[in-house]
C-alpha cells in the first residue's frame, strides 16, 4: 500500500511538470483528500563544479502561488503573510550524489531542509518535507476540513 500511495505521489509530481509547473507543494488534508499548490516559476539556478550543485539564493513570488480555487488561494496568502513576505527563498543549497541540503524562508523564519533530487539535462528537480507549523502557518482549517502540518514540495529548478 505504501509502494502504491509513494507511485501515485512521484506520478502526480510528473505530471505537475508536464504540465509546465516549476513548483508543486501536496497538501493532504483531513479528514481526507487533498489539493496542490502550484507555481509556474522558480527563479534562480543552480551551478553545477565538478559533482556538486550550489545555488546562493531560489525563490517564488509568495503571490505566484495557486491552488486553482481563488477562495483557497486567498486564505493560503492570507495565512503565509504574502503581502509582508514576498517571495519564499531557499537559499545556501548544496547538493551531491542526489542528496542535499539547503535553509529555507517562509514568513521571514528560516529553517534547514534536507532534500533529494535527480539531475536530467538541464534541469534539477528536487523534493522535500515541510511542517507548516515551523513557520508558523496557522488556523488550517476551514469549515471543518483541515490542512495536514506536513506538505510535499517538488520543484524544478535551471541548472548552468
Amino acid at each position: 500500500m505504501m509502494k502504491l500511495l509513494l507511485l501515485s505521489l512521484f506520478t502526480l509530481s510528473l505530471q505537475a511538470f508536464a504540465d509546465g509547473k516549476a513548483l508543486d507543494i501536496t497538501v493532504n488534508l483531513t479528514p481526507a483528500g487533498s489539493f496542490q499548490v502550484q507555481a509556474d516559476k522558480v527563479k534562480g539556478k543552480v551551478q553545477k563544479s565538478g559533482d556538486v550543485y550550489m545555488a546562493k539564493k531560489l525563490w517564488v513570488k509568495a503571490r505566484d502561488l495557486e491552488t486553482g480555487i481563488e477562495l483557497r488561494d486567498d486564505h493560503m496568502r492570507k495565512r503565509i503573510e504574502a503581502d509582508k513576505h514576498k517571495n519564499i527563498i531557499v537559499s545556501d543549497v548544496k547538493a551531491k550524489g542526489g542528496k542535499g541540503i539547503g535553509k529555507i524562508t517562509i514568513k521571514g523564519i528560516t529553517k534547514k531542509i534536507g532534500f533529494i533530487y535527480k539531475v536530467s539535462g538541464s534541469k534539477m528537480l528536487a523534493k522535500f518535507k515541510l511542517n507548516l507549523s515551523d513557520f508558523k502557518v496557522k488556523d488550517l482549517k476551514y469549515l471543518g476540513v483541515g490542512a495536514k502540518d506536513e506538505v510535499l514540495v517538488s520543484a524544478e529548478v535551471a541548472v548552468k
